[in-house]
């Protein structure tokens, strides 16, 4: 979409730059951290995995060196866990921002008066904007706070791993408060970023639903004044397939064929008239048809991703966690006793790079690419087609 947009000439460019530029600009940039996290949360799910598998091999052999190859992976999960924050919170606001622009489309269509919005709507769109602007803030500051605190953790384990290869019980005890503590301050501010991105997206979906409403109603209306304006009496007639035919007369009346539904008009109205308003009805057709298709597949996409944050956030905060203080704490034992339902559920979720895959960044990228195509008209893809035939026909 970029290239076809780009290969429009000087002027056409200047007028869609603010909307096809800045949209495909945030699609790809969000695709790019998309693709770095996705990256640093396979190499966390491998380190677990070798962490888990590490465990339960100290449980059955006597060589005191597994438990401490199992801190050592314990520590490399640590540290790619503080890679894999940072890009996925920006992608998640990458993601919002060309949704927004979708938004402010319809806001256009659905309040705009004589091609312009009224003070009101523009102050409710700044507050609209700067709801989610700020939900998204939180999320990206409290993804930096989590780096931070999973670094820390990484030394701390580098350090337990030291002290029990020279059997210092003293320092490992110490070491592993220190861990216990790190470990909470964690999962505290990662479960605040998912809650925070959970809550901006369950506001999109909201003013979605809104706007969606009071479009199909501003549709509705346009097409009643264009059928009162021109003043051509409609009959409906049987159903046609779902195409736009060309008028034909028959008598004294002319059949209009829109969408799936004919109608007769009289003919006594002139030709060109009666031609020029059947393709109104046409183009106010497929322009709902666009909207419904755009706010449809993002609706359920936005929904989904909102329903699966919500569940790693109130997982990740519910999650239990042992120190050496607590006496069902056993060290090295690969069964936590500590650990409740909310705590396997997490478990789950990290060690399934597959569902982070159908959870986040297919819905994302399908939402986006649906709005792409709903904002874009028929007209303006025979426009960047015909671009391209006269570009290769100069070469």
């Amino acid at each position: 979409m970029f290239l076809l947009w780009y290969r429009l000439q000087d002027a056409d460019k200047r007028n869609f730059w603010s909307l096809y530029g800045w949209f495909t600009g945030f699609l790809c940039a969000g695709s790019i951290f998309g693709c770095i996290a996705e990256c640093a949360q396979l190499a966390y799910a491998r380190s677990v995995v070798e962490y888990s598998e590490s465990e339960s091999e100290s449980n059955h052999l006597s060589s005191n060196y597994r438990p401490a190859d199992a801190l050592f992976w314990q520590a490399e999960a640590s540290k790619w866990e503080s890679v894999a924050e940072p890009p996925d919170a920006l992608q998640m606001f990458l993601i919002s921002v060309p949704l927004l622009m979708v938004l402010d489309r319809l806001m256009h269509m659905a309040f705009s008066t004589s091609g312009s919005l009224s003070s009101t709507w523009v102050m409710a769109k700044r507050v609209s904007v700067g709801i989610v602007f700020g939900l998204h803030t939180v999320s990206i500051c409290c993804s930096a706070a989590s780096s931070f605190y999973s670094s820390q953790e990484v030394p701390i384990l580098l350090d337990l791993r030291a002290a029990f290869l020279a059997n210092d019980t003293a320092t490992r005890t110490a070491l592993d408060d220190r861990f216990y503590r790190a470990t909470l301050r964690t999962n505290y501010v990662q479960s605040v970023m998912l809650l925070s991105q959970a809550s901006s997206f369950l506001f999109m979906i909201a003013l979605f639903a809104v706007v969606f409403v009071v479009c199909f109603r501003r549709i509705k209306e346009v097409r009643r004044f264009a059928i009162q304006k021109h003043g051509i009496p409609m009959q409906p007639m049987q159903q046609m397939p779902n195409s736009y035919e060309p008028s034909a007369r028959d008598g004294e009346s002319i059949v209009i064929a829109v969408g799936s539904s004919s109608n007769r008009a009289s003919t006594s109205h002139d030709a060109k008239k009666q031609q020029a308003f059947a393709q109104l009805l046409s183009f106010i057709k497929e322009v709902e048809s666009q909207i419904v298709i755009t706010v449809a597949v993002v609706f359920i996409m936005l929904v989904w991703i909102a329903i699966c944050l919500l569940l790693d956030g109130i997982t990740e905060s519910a999650t239990d966690i042992c120190n050496s203080a607590n006496q069902e704490f056993v060290a090295g034992a690969f069964c936590n006793p500590c650990e409740n339902s909310y705590a396997l559920i997490q478990d789950w979720l990290l060690l399934s790079p597959e569902f982070t895959v159908l959870s986040t960044y297919i819905p994302a990228q399908l939402a986006l690419l649906v709005a792409l195509w709903g904002m874009t008209s028929k007209a303006m893809f025979q426009s960047m087609k015909a671009q391209v035939q006269n570009s290769s026909a100069k070469l």
